[in-house]
């Protein structure tokens, strides 16, 4: 005796595969890239975190508008954690990602960085250079010295 299938089934069946597989698929990380770059004040700090190891997320990227010809600071300071958190990498780049300025950590937990620009957009990246790293809370601040 051959057995149908109802339309109830199948449908059921694709709505719980569906949910399966977008329940496990990892949400785009939309700063990872130069134009996701996500847009801060100048003079505010901003706090966000970088998990390499287990998330894939190496790299965050942001966005300032400087209002004229002078230079761009950059101060990243690691939030305190239960254990040493993993070094990183600040940089600075023009508006087509051609790089500025790169500073490491090492084993330091504030890290200042400067770069000469002109008036418009300027791209800062904070990053994890070994992807093993695992996870770094950190904060960040962007100000501009004509």
């Amino acid at each position: 005796m051959k057995h149908r299938c109802t339309g109830a089934v199948p449908a059921l069946t694709m709505l719980l595969g569906l949910a399966l597989v977008t329940g496990c698929m990892k949400k785009p990380d939309l700063n990872a890239r130069p134009e996701g770059a996500t847009p801060l004040e100048l003079g505010v700090w901003h706090e966000d975190s970088l998990d390499c190891a287990d998330s894939g997320d190496c790299r965050d990227w942001f966005r300032v508008v400087v209002p004229g010809k002078g230079r761009v600071l950059v101060e990243a300071v690691r939030v305190a954690q239960a254990e040493a958190g993993p070094p990183f990498r600040l940089e600075i780049a023009n508006p087509s990602g051609a790089e500025l300025a790169r500073l490491e950590s090492k084993d330091r937990d504030r890290v200042r960085l400067a770069a000469r620009t002109i008036p418009g957009q300027v791209l800062v990246a904070m990053a994890l250079p070994d992807p093993r790293s695992g996870a770094l809370r950190y904060q960040l601040k962007i100000t501009f010295e004509p």
